[in-house]
């Protein structure tokens, strides 16, 4: 039952950002989807642990220090620059990802979550809520094999080749 309930509560949203994520279409930097997506996925991913251990610290404090990250980006999504502690405020943007190889040729890798603030100074929050989602597994003793494939974009040689 735990391990449905995560599925459909945490790895559904992170797997529609991901989803997403893996389109080549362009984004604006500040005002996208994909950051939509990105704030309901940290959402999801932060307080699902809560129902199951509390609001307590985590043992292992590289996960701490991710579920901190997560919480700074669910309270700014919650209250804007309001948050008493303004160090905490989290700004997103949006980016795309391309890699180049030894040819010249270039790939599209997907796009990214840049999350940036005081604290933490600038972090990618897909790359957050995934290492938090393991730990989530992991320390929640969830039965769960669950993957997700996407698509692998081709090289292409940029004009003038």
């Amino acid at each position: 039952m735990l391990d449905q309930r995560f599925y459909h509560e945490v790895l559904s949203p992170y797997f529609r950002l991901l989803i997403r994520s893996a389109e080549n279409i362009c984004v604006q930097q500040n005002n996208s989807d994909i950051i939509a997506l990105a704030q309901e996925a940290a959402t999801s991913a932060y307080h699902f642990p809560e129902t199951i251990r509390g609001t307590g610290a985590w043992a292992d404090p590289a996960v701490e220090t991710l579920r901190q990250m997560l919480g700074d980006v669910v309270d700014t999504k919650k209250h804007g620059d309001k948050l008493r502690n303004a160090d905490r405020v989290v700004k997103l943007s949006s980016f795309l990802e391309f890699e180049f190889n030894d040819t010249n040729k270039i790939r599209y890798l997907g796009t990214g979550v840049s999350a940036k603030n005081t604290r933490f100074g600038e972090f990618s929050l897909i790359s957050t809520i995934r290492d938090f989602v393991r730990a989530s597994i992991t320390e929640l003793s969830i039965p769960l094999d669950a993957t997700i494939t996407l698509p692998r974009y081709p090289w292409e040689c940029p004009e003038p080749c």
